[in-house]
C-alpha cells in the first residue's frame, strides 16, 4: 500500500508543489528477536554514551523528542555506526551486532518487527526514515 505525500515549496516566482510516494511499509524488515539481541548489545556497547533510555548522555539521543534520528534512514544509521561506533573502538563489533542494533533502533523509533530477518542489503536499500510516517 502506498501513501502519497505532498510537499510545497515557496519560490520567489510562485509556489511549486512536489509530489512524492512514501511507502507505508518499510522495505527493511526485522524480527523481534533481532531487535531484542540488538537491545542487549546496545545496553553493553552504547548505553553509556547514548543513555539506557536512548535519551542521550555523552552522545546524542537515539530516540524521543531530543533525537533527530527519525529523519535518517536505517542505511545511514547502520553505515555510520559500523564505521564510527563504539567511540574509542570504532568498527569493533561483528556485522550482525550492527544489524541487530539497527533493528533495535528501528523498533524504538516506531517500526514494527515481523518475521523477515533484517539484512545489510535490506538496510542499505531502505529509503524510509527510522520513524515511519504516521
Amino acid at each position: 500500500m502506498m501513501r502519497l505525500g505532498i510537499a510545497s515549496l515557496a519560490l520567489a516566482a510562485g509556489v511549486t508543489t512536489i509530489v512524492f510516494a512514501a511507502s507505508s511499509s518499510p522495505t527493511a524488515h526485522f524480527t523481534a528477536d533481532q531487535a531484542s539481541r540488538g537491545g542487549l548489545t546496545y545496553a553493553i556497547q552504547c548505553s553509556l554514551c547514548h543513555g539506557a533510555d536512548l535519551g542521550g548522555n555523552y552522545g546524542p539521543a537515539l530516540a524521543g523528542s531530543a533525537s533527530n534520528i527519525q529523519w535518517l534512514t536505517p542505511g545511514f544509521v547502520y553505515g555510520y555506526s559500523s564505521v564510527y561506533m563504539p567511540a574509542g573502538n570504532a568498527g569493533a563489533l561483528k556485522q550482525q551486532d550492527y544489524v541487530n542494533i539497527t533493528a533495535f533502533l528501528m523498533q524504538r523509533n516506531g517500526r514494527r518487527p515481523d518475521r523477515t530477518p533484517l539484512t545489510v542489503q535490506a538496510i542499505q536499500n531502505d529509503p524510509t526514515p527510522m520513524t515511519p510516517a504516521r
